[in-house]
């Protein structure tokens, strides 16, 4: 589901190199060559996500949705450890063109990714401003995206009460 009357955008520019995709804008790549591992230990393990009962419903929050392993690393950890629905919102300014999903699903899609990566990726997000939203795993994970997080970004001291949701997110 998308907003209607939303906007084209232009894609995220990567090179690949080996296995990771890059960014030459920035000089950087996505992830490392242990890129599961570096999720769990930087974006799951600090946000204590399974540490007290769980909720029926956990929701996340992450600026910069890139190629989405922080997404489905969050969805498969709650999707095993927990009964929980998982509701994940993200911003990205510069959203990945529809090709380079086939390789992102290939290099990150592998275990217990790989059917959250198939879902995610069939079809692939559209370049479009707006939300967007997916549902996943049979309901258990909702994904909602705003491509255009430049907009955003820059007006959110006029938009204080549209991000009042966060206040609850770990």
């Amino acid at each position: 589901m998308r907003d209607a009357g939303a906007q084209p955008l232009p894609g995220a520019h990567l090179d690949w190199r080996e296995h990771a995709p890059y960014a030459p804008a920035y000089g950087d790549i996505y992830f490392s060559h242990d890129a599961a591992q570096e999720t769990e230990r930087v974006f799951i393990a600090p946000s204590s996500l399974c540490d007290s009962p769980a909720p029926a419903l956990f929701t996340v929050g992450e600026l910069g949705f890139g190629t989405g392993l922080n997404f489905v690393a969050t969805a498969a950890y709650v999707l095993r450890h927990t009964h929980a629905r998982l509701h994940f919102i993200s911003f990205e300014a510069h959203p990945l063109r529809p090709d380079d999903w086939p390789r992102v699903a290939a290099e990150l899609g592998r275990g217990a990714l790989a059917a959250l990566f198939a879902e995610l990726t069939r079809p692939p997000l559209a370049l479009l401003g707006g939300w967007q939203r997916r549902v996943l795993a049979a309901g258990r994970v909702h994904y909602r995206c705003n491509p255009a997080l430049h907009t955003f970004a820059h007006q959110a001291n006029r938009h204080k009460e549209k991000l009042k949701y966060f206040n609850n997110i770990r």
